[in-house]
């Protein structure tokens, strides 16, 4: 009963509902499965997206790794590069920081005393510092540091020693420098930064020169000194002796000197004294008026005459010490003074006395001179030949020595 009245109610129902929107039911059906469609390609492509974004990134993950592996072997390789030649320079820079450069023991001994002395003039006196360890002396070393300490000067004095280095193994400057040093690379040598350590390393072997040890400095180190001191006396001589002006003693040439056994018996000379007051001695403001020539030097008739007795004095003095000769002894006596704010080496006092025009008839040495003794060359008999000389200069090839009318002409300067 049940099929026959369901079947009845498709025909008269559903059949021509579905006669009437067939169209509509249609269109609904393919709508559906499109989007039923478009949603399993989303769900499907979301899914494609992340698993393919899973292996990029694992195979940037092992890209990276492979990449930091070649680097990091890569880096280590530049670091064992870069410590060989960290060694080597740190070897170098200590041999250079340690011993810059190397004085001669020669140097170092004091030659003031041996030198030169017989032919210095009786009226000359000599003084070397004395205070090496009072005040005077610190100042002094002060002034010398700060024009040694300056800013870059172990820099410089590396320099040097590289040059000297080159030199000592006939190498062009170009090729053997501070920058060919720096361009010696592990993968590309030039072997500079070798040899300059070898070279110093064999340097060090030597002990510092001194007479005991029996070996000397290298000759390298030796030159590098010298061009550094030259430089350092060429710019603290002129300054530093005479803004420190530490206590000096007076150098004094005794033959006994080295007879002297008895290690307390001292026959140096005086003790230290001032600077200034060393200086002040040599005025011998009390001799002034004394004649600066012996009359032994003058004839009978230039003694009467008192020749050389009246001369004039010039004294070449300091600024600071032009005070300190007694107003009763600057009679006769022209000061010249020297600014104390002017550089130079040597800090002197220097005494001229310049006397009137004195005949050479009235100096016992020239008063022989008229007559000189001389051998005939034809038989070799000793005659006498009188030679006329100058009344006013005593020069016998001025004119007026062979006519006592015509005018000296050495009395013109």
């Amino acid at each position: 009963m049940l099929l026959p009245s369901l079947e009845d109610m498709v025909r008269q129902i559903v059949v021509p509902f579905l006669e009437a929107n067939w169209l509509i039911i249609l269109s609904s059906i393919l709508l559906v499965l499109a989007v039923w469609t478009t949603i399993a390609l989303a769900v499907y492509h979301r899914g494609w997206s992340k698993y393919r974004r899973e292996v990029a990134t694992q195979l940037a993950k092992l890209k990276a790794v492979i990449d930091g592996y070649v680097e990091s072997q890569q880096e280590v390789l530049r670091l064992e590069l870069l410590h060989q030649q960290t060694a080597e320079w740190l070897r170098i820079l200590a041999h250079a920081l340690y011993r810059p450069w190397a004085t001669d023991p020669e140097w170092e001994a004091s030659k003031a005393r041996e030198s030169h002395f017989e032919d210095f003039p009786f009226a000359l006196r000599v003084a070397e510092v004395e205070d090496q360890i009072g005040p005077k002396s610190a100042e002094l070393e002060r002034i010398i540091a700060s024009k040694l300490l300056v800013q870059g000067w172990r820099a410089e004095a590396f320099k040097d020693l590289v040059n000297a280095v080159g030199g000592e193994l006939g190498l062009a400057r170009d090729a053997f420098s501070v920058d060919s040093l720096d361009k010696d690379l592990p993968h590309q040598t030039n072997n500079t930064r070798n040899i300059m350590r070898t070279t110093l390393e064999s340097g060090a072997k030597n002990t510092i020169g001194t007479p005991d040890s029996g070996q000397e400095s290298p000759r390298y180190l030796v030159e590098v000194a010298r061009s550094r001191l030259l430089e350092l006396i060429e710019q603290t001589q002129a300054v530093a002796l005479s803004a420190a002006r530490p206590n000096v003693r007076q150098i004094v040439n005794d033959p006994l000197e080295s007879l002297a056994l008895d290690a307390g018996v001292s026959i140096r000379g005086e003790e230290s004294q001032n600077w200034d007051g060393f200086l002040k001695e040599s005025l011998g403001a009390g001799e002034i008026v004394q004649p600066p020539l012996s009359i032994l030097n003058f004839t009978p008739e230039g003694q009467m005459e008192k020749a050389g007795e009246s001369p004039t004095t010039f004294v070449l003095i300091p600024q600071r010490l032009a005070e300190a000769i007694p107003e009763s002894a600057q009679k006769g006596i022209q000061l010249v003074p020297v600014s104390d704010n002017s550089s130079r080496p040597v800090e002197i006092i220097a005494r001229i006395d310049v006397t009137e025009a004195i005949g050479g008839s009235r100096v016992r040495l020239l008063s022989h001179a008229g007559a000189e003794r001389k051998k005939h060359p034809a038989n070799g008999k000793t005659t006498a030949v009188l030679q006329t000389l100058c009344p006013t200069c005593a020069d016998p090839t001025c004119p007026a020595s062979e006519d006592p009318k015509r005018p000296c002409v050495n009395t013109e300067w």
